[in-house]
């Protein structure tokens, strides 16, 4: 996702993105035999300079609407876990609270 989000050219739209998440799920469902799998989704965050807004917009909707369309799988918001200076990587302490998120978003 960030990587979608941080293009200027041929940014997918939200269709696109949720596409991409719904095919590799669709792999993993194959694959394993199940019909459906819990999957945690972390929403892209919201303070990458080098995201293209109008991009970062369509990724976190994909997101939103692949977790809406597939029972078992959680959206975490990760826009409050502390970054480092570069407003990209998360600190020691954002990498612990993105953990404990997934963690506590497993149902299962």
């Amino acid at each position: 996702g960030e990587q979608d989000a941080t293009t200027t050219v041929a940014a997918p739209d939200s269709a696109t993105h949720q596409a991409y998440l719904q095919a590799m799920y669709d792999c993993i469902t194959g694959f394993s035999g199940y019909a459906t799998v819990p999957m945690v989704i972390g929403r892209i965050r919201d303070q990458d300079p080098a995201m293209n807004a109008t991009a970062k917009a369509a990724v976190r909707a994909g997101q939103a609407a692949f977790v809406a369309a597939n029972p078992g799988c959680v959206l975490v918001d990760t826009d409050s876990f502390p970054l480092q200076a570069d407003n990209v990587h998360y600190t020691g302490a954002g990498m612990k609270s993105l953990g404990t998120a997934f963690y506590n978003a497993v149902t299962w």
